[in-house]
């Protein structure tokens, strides 16, 4: 199998990645006070969670939007197409 040129970018950048992986260090600090309440309270509390959920409702509704558009406009296209074929057969028997 050929690999292209943004295959290997690609390739370069997953290797790059790997080699230089660290712990994500989100949450800094220590946090053993917290008890099992307040941890999940943070999960919909803490501004960082409720921006990525913002966000994460936003790309949905987007995919959404789109998914739900796309079979209209295929419908119209195929209409088109037809009413295409239906003229061309049309000036076809025409004496």
């Amino acid at each position: 199998m050929r690999c292209s040129f943004v295959c290997k970018v690609l390739l370069a950048a997953a290797v790059a990645i790997a080699a230089f992986d660290s712990e994500a260090m989100a949450h800094v600090g220590d946090h053993s006070h917290m008890s099992v309440l307040q941890g999940m309270a943070h999960f919909y509390s803490g501004i960082d969670h409720v921006l990525v959920l913002v966000a994460g409702m936003a790309v949905l509704l987007a995919g959404l939007w789109a998914w739900r558009t796309r079979p209209a406009a295929a419908l119209l296209a195929r209409r088109d197409a037809a009413r295409k074929d239906q003229r061309l057969d049309d000036d076809r028997h025409r004496p």
